[in-house]
């Protein structure tokens, strides 16, 4: 379509100069999935006042092309969504030179998580697996794109063993075969569970998304089970959490939150019309649940509306206990919309810059760590997500039970 687009310019560019007629009709038409962008950069954008009139000829590019010409030049955040191609195998990898040391130069993958129903999950794929080839060849640094979307095909895995002598070596594993990638709708919550400890009930969920309405409930049903007995602490794993609902992070704060923090600020986000600023408050809960304490386990991966319900939870809870376990955030400040439009293709773009409850704005370190724990630091010790035994949530029964 976009070829015919361009060839169709220099027709009505040659038909406007040559016989005068007024063909700005067919200009519309042929521009108008740029034009739609255009508009909302224009009235959205953080940056809107960054973006200069495009050349006449620059709405015949390519919509993804025309959005990504648009974007601020330090802008790492907004992105395009083209349905055609938003397919996945559906797992998260951390993607490194040989851990061992034994091979430097061989990269090997590790899967973090899994998600369920998705090709690497009937593939047999689980967390803690590790990949060293995907068709039949050996992994490279830009291995990540080929083990994230593509046809069906093998995944050759290997295995740590440790032979006796205390020394790790490798092991050729299985071949699995994967199907094709597909599109797949991400869940909110990929792990839960409810652990005895000496303390009392511990609860445990992870939130991969804040997403609309799955997050409050779950950990709703969570805070239930544990209240029934006597509750020591509840675990929200956010290391994989990215994206989300500003809305949906403030309600399931408010079920965390102590009373005293009803109607408080959660958050504001400002736009880019300073004077603009959207005020998020904490909600009244309809049921008070005692949560004991709470344990946020994170990851370098942690950003956004993950960081901003970790900052909330610091500021206002007046003498309740909150312990970050895991690793300092990404601290990205920025909060993305997305906009559908008519032409099969969405727009992401950064809308406005988040500020924590206290008006501070989030960096690097700004979440304070607790206990600084690597969740790789024992590569022979992945276990899936909710097992007591994972690193991050194992450290966290343990101090409840301190």
């Amino acid at each position: 379509m976009k070829v015919f687009k361009l060839m169709t310019a220099a027709i009505v560019a040659f038909s406007i100069a040559s016989c005068g007629e007024d063909r700005t009709y067919q200009y519309l038409e042929y521009t108008a999935d740029c034009q739609w962008i255009y508009s909302v950069m224009k009235e959205h954008y953080l940056w809107n006042d960054s973006i200069k009139q495009p050349a006449r000829s620059k709405f015949f590019s390519k919509s993804s092309d025309f959005y990504k010409g648009l974007l601020y030049k330090e802008d790492k955040t907004s992105y395009y969504g083209d349905s055609a191609s938003a397919t996945s195998y559906g797992f998260s990898f951390s993607l490194m030179r040989d851990p061992l040391g034994i091979e430097p130069s061989r990269y090997y993958a590790l899967v973090q998580y899994v998600e369920p129903g998705s090709p690497a999950d009937r593939a047999g794929i689980t967390r803690g697996t590790w990949i060293s080839e995907i068709g039949e060849k050996g992994l490279s640094a830009s291995s990540s794109a080929l083990l994230t979307k593509g046809e069906a095909t093998t995944i050759g895995t290997s295995a740590i063993i440790n032979d006796g002598s205390q020394e790790l070596h490798w092991t050729t594993g299985e071949t699995l075969h994967i199907d094709a990638a597909m599109p797949l709708t991400a869940n909110a919550i990929i792990a839960e569970a409810v652990h005895s400890t000496d303390a009392g009930k511990a609860g445990y969920i992870a939130i991969n998304s804040f997403k609309d309405n799955d997050c409050t409930g779950k950990i709703a049903d969570i805070l239930s089970q544990m209240t029934a007995e006597q509750p020591a602490g509840i675990i929200i794993d956010l290391r994989y959490c990215t994206t989300g609902s500003i809305e949906e992070a403030a309600e399931c704060a408010s079920l965390l939150a102590t009373p005293s923090s009803y109607g408080k600020t959660f958050c504001t986000a400002r736009r880019n019309n300073s004077s603009d600023t959207d005020e998020y408050l904490f909600a009244s809960s309809t049921q008070e649940y005692d949560a004991g304490r709470i344990l946020l386990l994170t990851s370098s991966a942690t950003k956004g509306v993950a960081e901003i319900f970790i900052a909330a939870l610091q500021q206002t809870q007046e003498g309740a206990t909150v312990t970050v376990i895991g690793e300092p955030t990404s601290g990205t400040p920025l909060m993305t919309e997305t906009f559908a439009s008519p032409y099969g293709f969405s727009i992401s773009p950064v809308t406005a810059v988040l500020y924590t409850a206290n008006g501070s704005i989030l960096s690097r370190y700004s979440i304070s760590v607790d206990h600084c724990t690597n969740e790789l630091a024992d590569i022979t010790g992945i276990y899936p997500l909710g097992d007591r035994r994972e690193t991050l949530l194992s450290k966290a029964l343990s101090i409840i039970e301190q």
